[in-house]
């Protein structure tokens, strides 16, 4: 078995012969830009502005291959938002507040949204 290292925590990640087996094997349906392009519901992509994990441009990608995107860039955000694991604070940071907030918004538009087209 070998190992991949996460950039971010530095943690040793176990990566099983299994996983590309069945990556191998279903490659074409797990291709990101074939699968948001078939998405046939509202979605919202969020990332932190100062994401040193995964590129913006990533963000950019899936707001364009996507039929109904909405996007959310969170300004001085990492990629976790500001949050660690475990956490023992009593108040969330800010960033992950407002993801959270605008996550909220974002979902309850949406369920707005189809009540309305029930009607």
């Amino acid at each position: 078995m070998s190992y991949i290292v996460n950039a971010r925590t530095r943690q040793q990640l176990p990566h099983h012969f299994q996983f590309f087996e069945n990556f191998k094997d279903n490659e074409e349906r797990l291709t990101i830009s074939r699968a948001v392009k078939e998405l046939t519901i509202p979605h919202l992509i969020v990332h932190g502005s100062n994401d040193t994990s995964v590129p913006i441009s990533d963000s950019g990608k899936l707001f364009e291959w996507s039929p109904y995107p909405d996007l959310l860039l969170v300004e001085s955000a990492d990629h976790v938002y500001g949050v660690s694991h475990p956490w023992n604070e009593i108040e969330l940071p800010e960033e992950f507040t407002y993801v959270l907030d605008r996550t909220i918004t974002f979902l309850k538009k949406d369920v707005d949204h189809l009540k309305n087209a029930t009607k």
